[in-house]
């Protein structure tokens, strides 16, 4: 005896196109009115299950979900690796921005005490190492990579509307301290040849401090005159 459907089958079918099924005869049109069994149903539902599935036939589901989880494991640890470098990248900036301005730094330093002991030298201090450690801390080098003399406030100094210079610098400073100043410049006076020694052949105003070969000259030549004045 067969099952009166329930209005759910009923719309189930109309949807699925039965008659399109080989099995219907291929008519495209109904000769009249069919009631179906459950077993109808049933088979009808397998076989577009059936097609809606035979793309993924012989999937292993478990095997899917291994393979699925390792490429997540291989993609977190490419993103390790990546934020890593990205570090290490960081890191080696990091430190090369603090070579360069340590070496800037000293580039600096070297420039400003040049400067300060070739115009003490030059306006004949008696010890311009001295002089310029005085100073040193009232220059500083610009950015254009020149030097610039500082007032009491840290910025820079200005005389009837000019920058102040290294040699206005040293120049007041020695005005100031006369004890600083020698009475007798080397090589320009009497004791210029003591202890038999003739004048070095550079002036002291022409040594670039800045220069190992320079200081060297300096220590060879001058600096015994100092000590002994």
């Amino acid at each position: 005896m067969r099952r009166i459907l329930s209005p759910f089958y009923r719309i189930f079918l109309s949807s699925i196109s039965f008659l399109d099924d080989p099995a219907g005869g291929g008519s495209g049109a109904p000769a009249g009115e069919k009631s179906f069994s459950q077993a109808d149903v049933d088979r009808i539902v397998s076989e577009r299950v059936a097609r809606a599935t035979q793309p993924f036939s012989g999937i292993d589901p478990k095997e899917f979900a291994r393979l699925k989880d390792e490429e997540q494991a291989r993609q977190q640890k490419e993103a390790e690796k990546k934020g890593e470098y990205e570090k290490i990248i960081a890191q080696q900036k990091t430190d090369s921005d603090k070579e360069i301005g340590s070496l800037k730094a000293q580039l600096a330093a070297e420039r400003i005490d040049g400067a300060l002991v070739r115009e003490a030298a030059a306006q004949s201090a008696i010890s311009p190492a001295q002089v310029k450690e005085l100073l040193k801390s009232h220059v500083r080098t610009t950015e254009a990579g020149g030097i610039e003399v500082l007032d009491a406030e840290g910025k820079p100094a200005f005389r009837e509307g000019k920058p102040v210079t290294v040699a206005d610098l040293v120049a007041g400073f020695l005005k100031e301290n006369t004890h600083f100043v020698s009475a007798n410049p080397p090589g320009g006076g009497a004791d210029g040849d003591k202890g038999g020694k003739s004048a070095p052949a550079r002036k002291i105003g022409e040594l670039d401090m800045s220069k190992p070969e320079d200081r060297k000259y300096y220590e060879e030549h001058y600096r015994g005159q100092e000590r002994k004045k």
